[in-house]
């Protein structure tokens, strides 16, 4: 889930004049004089940041850019189609002036330009350029993190339109780019000599031109747009972080229009060792804007990277986490834990703990309870819910928002219930629940298992088991009840496997029978567990592991798990492992290797992490609240709410070696 919560610091960047076409008044003119004009450059006066000689300002995050002496401009003269490179230009102190903003340059006019008719001058600092054909290509390949003393050339651009034999203002320059500005703060007893970068999952995402295969970025300040070159890219280079102290360096880039995404700090140190920070900043939610600095920190404590904010204080672990709430259920992200919860108001929310060591923030659904939460393969978190008009509320987060809740709605104006939910590898949500009236035309209606997909666009309902009670006069009448909701799992090609606890009942003259079982239902198969004529059997779980859909159920006096197995039209489970102590499950995850159960041993939290039990004798569960299984990666979770403080919390389980 990686969202829409942006932590990144902007300031904005540079106090370079700016590539606007303004006329700045007070300023020496430009004028034709035989073969020279006399231009006046200005820094861009933004918000407050960046002149050419980087430094921060006290106190500030701004990084202010001024002219200094043996500043070199690039000027370019163009004529129609005539372009031509002019004479460059260097800086000295007599030429600055208002304590670096402005600087005066003596230009010589090309013989290709003719004086007497009007033209246009380019200028161009902090980067490499040449003439080809109409373009003038400016290299803008960014530049790796160094430290701020050392980074001198930060590309701006202009370009201002001398009439025929007539003066002209100044030449407004702009950014053509951003700083990153990181900090490092180095907690560890040693020097740390690293090549940082900023690493992201897909090459698309980049949100700032940078070389690639089909060569180096260029701008042309003509045409203002970009293309790639032949060319070799300028490789980073190593820095080194003092023991104990901080260290900030810049980054100059070129953005695009792509948003910044989730991002993730690298290090690369001696001997070809990578270390990757243990935690990443969310996806902004704009792009970045040229002539600002965006700031990031991070600490090295040695063995472990993080990005901080600018006091360096480490990041919490996403199991140091704590939310007030009454736990219903939790799914996990790769990165995050989404749960959905009340607060004693009669409301649903959702939050997501994550690995950052922090919440991205709740969302009021509104009033309802029994929610239920899963999360597709994109991140993006799936909610149920019931309403107190007793409909199944559906609701999907698509990186960005939320959408509006759709409804589900009994089939014959029953009561919707008991909801469950798992999404399948396109996104589509798939929903078992309950209907008092799903399917009508029997002597006494009772609870009917429902299914819906919305892989069509909206809901499409299915009867998955019809509850009834029929008269077949005299003392004959038979029954199917299916009074303890369901669960579903949809496995990696789509296929849902839904159980349900099943009761029949059949009475004749001279006797009953009466059965009890757990029902299972595939697209494309049936079956159950062992029957029994005492209702010795309940439900609480079913998860894909990524191989098998797992069940937790109840047979006979034993909790346990089992794969479901399908074979032609018939389902059944297999592998049964036991739960040796006395608990109420309440759910579990897994993976291929791994399964992870979470529950109650009496009133304390239980968890089974494979073969392996325990009860946490310190930890009183709330009443009335669900303990959920999760795991992101290789880590497995227990999330609760704690009776003893109401709020919900995050239990690491120990994996033994």
């Amino acid at each position: 889930m990686k969202n829409k919560f942006l932590l990144w610091a902007a300031s904005a960047l540079f106090v370079i004049t700016g590539c606007t076409t303004d006329v700045i008044v007070d300023e020496k003119p430009v004028t034709v004089n035989g073969r020279k004009i006399t231009l006046t450059a200005s820094m861009p006066n933004e918000a407050s940041q960046t002149r050419l000689s980087l430094e921060q300002e006290a106190g500030t995050k701004n990084i202010t850019v001024k002219w200094k002496a043996g500043d070199v401009v690039q000027f370019f003269f163009k004529q129609d189609a005539t372009l031509v490179a002019g004479t460059p230009v260097t800086l000295a102190e007599t030429d600055i002036t208002m304590e670096g903003k402005k600087a005066a340059f003596s230009l010589e006019v090309p013989t290709e330009i003719d004086e007497q008719s009007a033209f246009t001058v380019y200028s161009l600092h902090g980067a490499e350029a040449s003439v080809n054909g109409g373009k003038i290509n400016a290299n803008v390949s960014p530049v790796g993190f160094k430290p701020i003393s050392e980074l001198t050339d930060v590309p701006v651009a202009g370009k201002v339109e001398v009439a025929a034999g007539a003066s002209a203002g100044d030449v407004p320059l702009a950014h053509l780019g951003v700083l990153h500005c990181l900090t490092i703060r180095n907690s560890a007893e040693a020097e740390w000599v690293v090549t940082p970068a900023l690493d992201f999952v897909n090459a698309e995402d980049a949100w700032f031109y940078r070389p690639d295969v089909a060569g180096i970025p260029y701008y042309d300040l003509v045409g203002e747009t970009v293309e790639f070159l032949p060319g070799t890219p300028l490789s980073p280079s190593a820095v080194t972080v003092p023991a104990g102290g901080s260290l900030q360096l810049v980054q100059w880039v070129m953005p695009n229009t792509n948003i910044t995404p989730e991002i993730w700090l690298t290090a690369q140190l001696t001997g070809d060792i990578n270390v990757v920070s243990s935690n990443s900043k969310p996806a902004r939610s704009t792009a970045l804007v040229k002539g600002r600095a965006y700031h990031l920190y991070a600490l090295w404590e040695g063995t472990s990277l993080n990005f901080t904010d600018d006091t360096f204080t480490p990041p919490l672990a996403i199991d140091e986490l704590t939310l007030s709430g009454d736990l219903m259920h939790a799914a996990d992200g790769s990165g995050f834990i989404g749960v959905v919860y009340s607060k004693g108001d009669g409301k649903v929310y959702y939050n997501a703990a994550q690995t950052s060591g922090t919440w991205v923030g709740e969302t009021d659904f509104g009033t309802g309870s029994e929610a239920r939460v899963a999360v597709d393969r994109s991140d993006h978190p799936h909610v149920v819910f019931k309403t107190v008009d007793n409909k199944i509320a559906y609701l999907r987060h698509n990186g960005t928002a939320w959408s509006s809740p759709v409804y589900i709605e009994s089939n014959d104006a029953g009561a919707c219930s008991k909801p469950d939910i798992d999404v399948d590898a396109g996104g589509n949500a798939h929903i078992t629940y309950t209907d008092t009236r799903g399917q009508n035309g029997n002597y006494t209606d009772h609870p009917d298992i429902m299914y819906a997909v919305n892989s069509s666009g909206g809901f499409v309902k299915t009867v998955i088991h019809n509850g009834y009670y029929e008269s077949y006069g005299g003392a004959d009448a038979g029954a199917d009840y299916f009074n303890k909701g369901s669960y579903i799992s949809v496995d990696g090609v789509g296929n849902y496997y839904i159980i349900a606890h099943h009761y029949g009942f059949w009475k004749w003259m001279s006797g009953t029978d009466r059965t009890y079982s757990i029902a299972i239902t595939t697209n494309s198969a049936t079956g159950s567990s062992s029957v029994s004529s005492a209702d010795l059997y309940d439900l609480y779980d079913l998860e894909f592991n990524g191989t098998e859909v797992v069940a937790l159920y109840k047979d006979y006096t034993a909790n346990r798990t089992a794969t479901i197995e399908v074979s032609a039209a018939t389902a059944l489970f297999t592998n049964p492992q036991d739960i040796v102590t006395a608990v109420t499950p309440h759910g579990l995850s897994g993976t291929s290797s791994a399964t992870l159960v979470a529950g109650l041993a009496a009133s304390n939290l239980f968890t089974k992490y494979n073969t392996m039990e325990n009860t946490e004798s310190g930890v009183t569960v709330k009443t009335g609240t669900r303990v959920a299984a999760v795991n992101i990666g290789t880590d497995f979770f227990s999330v609760y709410t704690d009776n003893a403080d109401s709020k919900i919390k995050i239990l690491k389980i120990i994996i033994p070696l």
